[in-house]
């Protein structure tokens, strides 16, 4: 390997290392630069289509019985699920928008930690869920916490969105 190869694949390995709160923050950089740590957005972008698909695989293994309560914690994760995927919805609306790419980087890196934290929210939720069979508080509890947190993703999202619009008409968001 040549030294300017060695320095990209060492700069490409810090950038793996950064949290996603990084990117959140680089609002201001340089198109140059952007497009750098925008590599490693993209690279997310797939890691979280993979942690997505986990987690509907570990939906798909819980075993169900035909209770009210059960069937009330499946359909507040798969609501979840449903808000979670509304994140490429959001990245393909805008998509074709003339962005610059520094606001673009900080926005992608606002939905990814988003999904990233909803979704460890429903892998780990899918291993503790056997636990609340015949519990009424805790799954009172459970489904109080999904609803809270498809809130809030929506909230994110709608953010995230206008900031999206406000960047492709050169507004200050």
């Amino acid at each position: 390997m040549s030294g300017v190869e060695e320095l990209v694949e060492a700069r490409a390995e810090r950038l793996r290392d950064m949290p996603i709160d990084f990117f959140r923050t680089v609002k201001e950089a340089s198109e140059h630069e952007a497009s750098i740590y925008y590599e490693e957005i993209q690279r997310r972008r797939e890691l979280m289509k993979a942690k997505f698909e986990e987690a509907q695989a570990c939906l798909k293994a819980l075993k169900w019985e035909d209770e009210l309560d059960e069937e009330m914690r499946w359909e507040t994760m798969n609501d979840l699920m449903d808000k979670i995927d509304q994140t490429q919805e959001i990245l393909h609306d805008h998509d074709h928008r003339r962005i610059p790419i520094s606001h673009r980087l900080v926005l992608e890196a606002e939905l990814l930690a988003e999904m990233n934290r909803s979704l460890s929210l429903v892998i780990a939720s899918c291993a503790e869920s056997p636990r609340l069979k015949g519990d009424k508080i805790a799954h009172e509890r459970f489904v109080q916490d999904f609803c809270e947190r498809i809130r809030y993703t929506d909230d994110v999202y709608y953010d995230v969105h206008i900031k999206f619009l406000k960047s492709y008409l050169d507004m200050p968001w």
